[in-house]
């Protein structure tokens, strides 16, 4: 469809409890690693068959593009929690994922202990990880 917008379902994907980052994974990858990273994005089972999880250093990830297309934009989730976006994307990944400090004001995500395994999928602009909610129309 043209003007970006992403109404794909993506199956839901099972990932187990721990502590994980949440939000635009721009923001966790070290700028010197970022060609390494976009490329294993890139290259993802998701990308080829819409289904499964990237991997990154031997951690697995996912991740998808946000609906509209946002370019530094802040959304919300369903606890007031506020995301930015700078990559059109939002993800989830493990902590120690997790390669450089970002600046809480403008670089906004939200770290979550998972205490159980849980979901994650994209249903036409929405984002479900656990019970976290985001809803990238906004």
């Amino acid at each position: 469809m043209s003007n970006g917008v992403k109404k794909d379902t993506t199956e839901y994907i099972l990932f187990p409890m721990g502590i994980y980052y949440i939000g635009d994974l721009a923001y966790v990858i070290k700028n010197k690693n970022w060609n390494k990273f976009v490329d294993k994005m890139e290259n993802s089972p998701r990308l080829r068959n819409g289904k499964g999880k990237c991997v990154y250093n031997k951690h697995e990830f996912w991740w998808h593009e946000t609906f509209w297309g946002h370019g530094n934009t802040i959304v919300e989730d369903n606890l007031k929690n506020e995301y930015t976006i700078v990559t059109d994307s939002l993800g989830i990944c493990p902590i120690e994922m997790v390669e450089r400090k970002f600046k809480k004001e403008t670089e906004k995500c939200y770290i979550l202990a998972f205490t159980e395994d849980f979901y994650v999928r994209y249903d036409c602009g929405i984002f479900e990880f656990g019970d976290i909610i985001i809803n990238s129309m906004m």
